[in-house]
């Protein structure tokens, strides 16, 4: 599946989206003879943004909610989760 020239992501996508729209960029990159179009080049840099926003918020809620689902596990006598 070739990306459109010029499309553009504009609506964050829930992250499995973000994933599907980042493999298809690589099949497109991958199975050209030539480099990469600018448009593959702005829609990376649009996915990149995106991912860097989906990490703040992955980050955001290990660091708020994770001690508290550890705190509940803990009094259940089950493993924590431990992030990395």
């Amino acid at each position: 599946m070739a990306l459109p020239e010029g499309r553009r992501y504009s609506n964050p996508a829930p992250p499995i989206k973000l994933n599907n729209r980042l493999a298809s960029l690589r099949r497109s990159v991958e199975n050209g003879d030539a480099r990469p179009t600018d448009a593959a080049y702005v829609v990376f840099e649009e996915l990149s943004v995106e991912l860097a926003g989906h990490l703040r918020d992955l980050d955001g809620v290990l660091a708020s909610d994770l001690p508290a689902v550890n705190r509940e596990l803990e009094r259940l006598n089950l493993k924590v989760v431990e992030a990395e």
